[in-house]
């Protein structure tokens, strides 16, 4: 996966999607959007973010207004643990709809992101992680705290 960042935009008479991919750091240039349609951000390829990438997204997030919706999809953890530590990186427009969290085995020391689905496995006020086995069959653990699902509680 490549660490160059990339923002592809696509847009259908219901929604925009927005994909990123790379890394969203300094050289990072997020695209103007319209705020008619409901706007679709996926997150799954996306590789990293760090400090400058985190100021950019914080700046880019709050241009958005009423009547806009902006519904994020595929958090990687990395992301989860920015908008868990920058107050403001989500907003009152903003709703996670499908975010993963890490599992471990420290049998086998296998590592896996579980994708958690709003409405299937989580709410604002609940989350349920869906039993993970290795590959001996052994049930993996959260790799995470409690406070990793903090963010429900701003969106």
């Amino acid at each position: 996966m490549s660490d160059v960042f990339k923002a592809v935009v696509n847009t259908t008479s219901t929604h925009t999607l927005l994909t990123l991919s790379g890394v969203l750091g300094e050289d990072a240039e997020l695209p103007e959007l319209g705020m008619k349609i409901p706007i679709r951000i996926n997150f799954k390829n996306l590789t990293r973010i760090n400090s400058r990438g985190v100021k950019k997204w914080y700046l880019w997030i709050h241009r958005f207004k009423t009547p806009a919706k902006v519904y994020l999809e595929d958090c990687p953890p990395n992301l989860i643990n920015c908008f868990n530590m920058v107050k403001g990186s989500l907003t009152e427009f903003t709703q996670i709809d499908s975010f993963y969290v890490p599992c471990y085995s420290s049998k086998t020391g296998e590592r896996k992101d579980v994708l958690l689905i709003r409405g299937k496995h989580f709410s604002n006020t609940s989350v349920t992680v869906p039993e993970q086995k290795d590959s001996k069959g052994g049930v993996m653990e959260l790799d995470v705290h409690d406070s990793y699902f903090s963010f429900l509680k701003a969106t």
